[in-house]
Order: C-alpha cells, then structure tokens, then sequence
C-alpha cells in the first residue's frame, strides 16, 4: 500500500513549545504577584492542557493511497476504501470540522479540523484519484 499523499502534523510544534514557556512565565509573575484566584482558574486548566500537549505528542495528520483514505493513521486509524465515498465535502467554516466525507450508504464521516491538510494539494490528489469534490 504505497502512499500517494500524506500530511502529518506533530503536537509538539513550535507553537505549543512556544505557548509553554509563556505560560510558565506568566504562571511564575502570577505567583510571585499574589494574582487573584480568577487567574488561577483561567491559567491552571491552560497549563494543563499545554502540558497534555507536550507529553502525549497528538500526531495528526492523514494518508491517502491509490485505493485507500487513512484517516488519523498515527492514533486511531480508520481507513475508508475510496470506492465507497461519494463525495468529499470541504467546509469554508464550521465550529467543529472543516471536512466532511459522504459515504454511498448514505453515512457521513466527520473529520477532526486538525487532521485536515492544507487543502490545494490534497483535493488535487482526491480529484486525480477520482473522488468528487465538493467546496462550500
């Protein structure tokens, strides 16, 4: 199964190490600053999250071969053969997802935002491998 394309996005980005070092100091200048416990409430639960970020390393991504859609392939794959879809419908915005995969049986398949790449090429490669495309 040889991949035609691939996107994966590491969770350790620069942006999340980034994140984590200003947390830290803004953590450090709210304890040094006796900062009031709305701080706490707000900051606490953001440092967690940053931390979950830097220890769980989230890989996401998907791959794409010559029969074959992988979605999230580094956590909990789930491979949809490109025979049964329908279409592939790209959302402009959306609160939850910005692509959608609509089976022949009628189900759709809800992708996570994080797992979707940079749209020009991976609709390009969905297109060349026959699969509609939809953008709305």
């Amino acid at each position: 199964m040889e991949d035609v394309y691939a996107y994966r996005l590491q969770g350790r980005r620069a942006v999340v190490w980034i994140a984590s070092i200003l947390m830290v100091l803004m953590l450090t200048i709210a304890a040094t600053q006796n900062a009031p416990w709305y701080i706490w409430v707000i900051w606490v639960p953001v440092a967690a999250f940053l931390l979950n970020e830097l220890i769980k390393n989230p890989v996401r991504g998907l791959r794409l071969t010559r029969d074959t859609l992988i979605l999230s392939p580094w956590q909990r794959p789930r491979e949809v053969a490109l025979a049964d879809i329908r279409q592939v419908v790209f959302i402009e915005w959306s609160d939850s997802t910005d692509m959608e995969v609509h089976m022949r049986s009628g189900d759709v398949i809800r992708v996570f935002s994080g797992d979707i790449p940079p749209r020009g090429t991976f609709i390009a490669q969905l297109v060349a491998l026959g699969v509609k495309v939809t953008e709305r």
